[in-house]
């Protein structure tokens, strides 16, 4: 390996067991963004919006500075807590641009980020329109997997991010393989090996529920529960799990454990302020609807029109809509206003075929 790739597996191991980033990057401990970003940095789970405010004032004081290696590494995590912990892509998208563009630069070579702010740049394009922005995406993964060298955290994100990419587009059968082929890399993960699995397995479960597999739900929400748990960081992943094995159980006749997972899965996700995955909203309805309370379905729809506003997550609300009309057609209401609202959503997409055909799959 180069000696820049040496350096490079440094700081990820660094960066695995050392909390003071400053040090990984060699800014001077006196800088005072870096005291500003640890601070927020720390609140990204208590509270995720007050951490994106300090975070980017510590960046753009490392950007005055021109200290552009810590400006690049702030700018990753800012993107990680509105990607994840906030799901808005309001204030994403022209971050996201700027800093996958200027990681690329060769003075950033040897920073694990100038491949993480790819995977932001990726996952914003896959909130927005997967497949409107499908050539975007194949390049920057495949920058990625050029990227990727050693033994590098990065290759489960890329591993992640391509079966995210495929059950977004509907490519269920490959995004098996892609999830099942991460779950086996993440055996000999050296760093945060729960995390990786837990990611895994909620892979896994976002394509049982999709394909009605509710053995396999079960099995996968309960293995991933348990690594979850075990992974400060995946608060909205233990209610995700929870919820599957709700829904799993319910399918499967279980009726006092479907209620039991239900509630512990609600009540976790009304105790914090990070904002749920579209996949735990979707399998909350498919609870309800199992036993034809389409209300109570309608009502979960509600809470995720609401979670969505102002936050710019084109591809959810279409999505979210859709079942909103699907909802209303099946309850024998109105759904002429529902419909006239998701078609101008979906009409601006870049490529919006796809979702115009589900939305006249849900009014038929």
């Amino acid at each position: 390996m180069s000696e820049q790739g040496d350096r490079f597996d440094k700081n990820v191991d660094d960066w695995g067991n050392d909390d003071d980033f400053r040090d990984i990057y060699g800014s001077s401990p006196s800088d005072d963004y870096w005291d500003l970003f640890d601070h927020h940095y720390d609140l990204r789970l208590s509270d995720p919006e007050a951490a994106v405010k300090g975070m980017m004032q510590a960046r753009d004081m490392a950007e005055a500075a021109g200290d552009g290696r810590s400006m690049v590494f702030m700018s990753h995590w800012i993107l990680q807590t509105l990607l994840w912990d906030l799901r808005e892509l309001t204030r994403t998208y022209d971050l996201a641009v700027k800093s996958a563009l200027e990681a690329r630069k060769p003075q950033y070579q040897d920073m694990m980020e100038h491949i993480c702010t790819q995977e932001d740049l990726i996952s914003t394009y896959l909130g927005l329109d997967p497949v409107g922005y499908a050539d975007m995406i194949e390049e920057a993964i495949e920058y990625m997997r050029t990227e990727i060298t050693g033994p590098l955290q990065c290759r489960y994100c890329l591993q992640d991010l391509r079966c995210s990419f495929q059950t977004e587009t509907n490519r269920l059968d490959q995004a098996e393989v892609s999830a099942n082929e991460y779950l086996a890399s993440t055996e000999d993960a050296r760093e945060h090996r729960d995390h990786h699995r837990a990611a895994a397995y909620a892979r896994l479960c976002d394509i049982a529920y999709r394909q009605g597999r509710s053995e396999d739900l079960l099995n996968y929400a309960q293995l991933g529960e348990s690594h979850a748990r075990r992974s400060r960081s995946l608060i909205y992943t233990v209610c995700y799990m929870l919820a599957c094995q709700a829904l799993a159980h319910r399918k499967l006749g279980n009726e006092k454990e479907a209620e039991s997972y239900y509630r512990q899965a609600t009540s976790r996700a009304s105790r914090t302020k990070l904002v749920m995955p579209r996949e735990y909203f979707d399998v909350l309805c498919l609870y309800h609807e199992a036993e034809g309370d389409l209300q109570a379905a309608w009502g979960i729809r509600e809470r995720e029109l609401e979670a969505l506003r102002g936050k710019g997550q084109n591809f959810w609300e279409a999505h979210c809509r859709i079942e909103r009309c699907r909802l209303l057609h099946h309850m024998g209401k109105s759904v002429e206003e529902e419909a006239a609202q998701a078609r101008q959503l979906i009409q601006a997409f870049k490529a919006p075929e796809t979702l115009l055909r589900a939305l006249e799959a849900a009014l038929a």
